[in-house]
């Protein structure tokens, strides 16, 4: 069974082509005898969340635990005798972010476990979970979770006024996932849409890489309350929860966990091999493309207007500075490239179409952007460094110097080379 490709997932989740706004790859590598994060600080985090906190959302006597262990981050906890007791949550902080209205979120899991004390618990004991949480109307968390009940598996949606009662899995799936040999991952993927009354949901359930159950609901809950756009999130949940039962201990590894979001709007575009960002020279050099220093000028912030093909369904954009001119493909430099410039006016022409092909490989949600009229990708020239290197295009060939990250233009705390970053790397 494959890895699932998460990225394709959020792109046709959210139409159009995504970005990973936050990613954490849970595994760890062992080294003389300690555990270490493959990647101890997030590949892509421009909402400024920054690490983990751990919440224990439920009374004393539960005794939660979490470890980075090398399948990845453990997190476990007891159901009491008194059958209180809901789990123990990672968390994503929000409190200091903006997210936009519409976004995906997906968390990978492996060897779900409950470890029985006195009682045995009843079916329907525990799940792994996916969670948006707000401390007054959604203290608990609402969004996706998979419960386990030791005959089987389902996808559910707790805490809604209309409850989904959804079937359990397929069974052979299931037994793949608690296979003891060589269990398989399972990843919880739900997709939020806000509006002003409210809002509605879809979760998905894989094993693997097969979709093994889906459905819509909308954010309207037993208790009366809503999730809308006015709704301040704390933080996103993901880990272990206890549903009924008591004296019983129940964990899971979560192995990654992502938050995409559509395309849109103003961005700065950051090449991956120099850490150095797209920027347009003075205006008596030719408006040419190239890589320079971070800084907030409109000369560096380019807004990205999605455009779909309705009869193919491709994907292209106009990439626009804020002076409202656009990247255009300016044809051959007469050296063998082909440049790229701000157009002097603007049209439907194939040479102001871009179209974004994500770079899975390595997976840090970069992208290669590539001229509809040339079929040839934006690359520092070169592979060079330097500043003032020329942007320029060339075939794809899959380098370091022809993958962009984009971050958008409200994370410019987080951008590299601004003042608040500086700022913070000093503390």
């Amino acid at each position: 069974m494959a890895n699932l490709n998460t990225a394709q997932i959020a792109h046709s989740l959210l139409g159009g082509q995504s970005q990973r706004l936050y990613h954490q790859n849970l595994k760890v590598i062992v080294t003389h005898g300690s555990n270490i994060l493959e990647n101890p600080n997030p590949h892509n985090d421009v909402l400024g969340a920054g690490d983990f906190e751990f919440i224990n959302t439920n009374p004393p006597g539960q005794n939660p635990t979490h470890s980075y262990e090398q399948k990845g981050l453990l997190t476990s906890v007891k159901r009491p005798l008194d059958d209180k007791g809901y789990g123990h949550h990672a968390a994503v902080h929000l409190q200091n972010t903006v997210l936009p209205d519409r976004f995906v979120l997906t968390a990978t899991f492996v060897e779900p476990k409950q470890e029985p004390g006195n009682i045995t618990p009843p079916s329907g004991t525990y799940a792994a979970v996916l969670l948006l949480s707000n401390s007054t109307t959604l203290p608990i968390g609402c969004g996706a979770t998979t419960q386990f009940s030791g005959t089987g598996q389902r996808l559910n949606s707790p805490g809604l006024k209309t409850p989904p009662n959804r079937s359990d899995i397929d069974a052979s799936l299931y037994q793949q996932v608690i296979n003891v040999q060589n269990p398989s991952t399972f990843t919880l993927v739900l997709r939020v849409e806000r509006g002003t009354v409210n809002s509605n949901g879809h979760a998905k359930l894989f094993v693997g890489d097969v979709e093994a159950d889906s459905f819509d609901f909308t954010f309207d809950f037993k208790d009366g309350s809503t999730l809308t756009t006015a709704t301040v999130l704390d933080n996103i949940r993901f880990g272990i929860h206890t549903a009924n039962g008591s004296d019983y201990r129940a964990s899971v590894y979560v192995t990654g966990f992502e938050i995409w979001a559509p395309i849109s709007g103003p961005h700065w575009m950051r090449a991956v091999h120099s850490r150095r960002y797209a920027h347009i020279e003075d205006p008596s050099s030719g408006h040419q493309l190239m890589q320079w220093d971070w800084d907030a000028n409109d000369n560096q912030q380019f807004k990205f207007e999605q455009l779909i093909n309705r009869d193919t369904g491709e994907v292209y954009y106009h990439i626009s500075v804020d002076s409202g001119k656009r990247l255009q493909d300016d044809g051959p430099d007469g050296s063998g490239n082909r440049r790229i410039t701000l157009s002097t006016s603007l049209n439907d022409s194939d040479n102001q179409k871009w179209k974004l092909i994500p770079a899975n490989d390595p997976a840090d949600g970069s992208f290669f952007i590539q001229s509809k009229s040339s079929g040839w990708v934006m690359d520092v020239k070169g592979g060079s460094t330097e500043k003032g290197a020329r942007v320029i295009q060339w075939h794809l060939s899959g380098f370091a110097n022809q993958r962009w990250i984009l971050i958008p233009r409200q994370a410019e705390a987080n951008v590299e080379g601004s003042a608040d970053a500086k700022s913070r790397s000093r503390r």
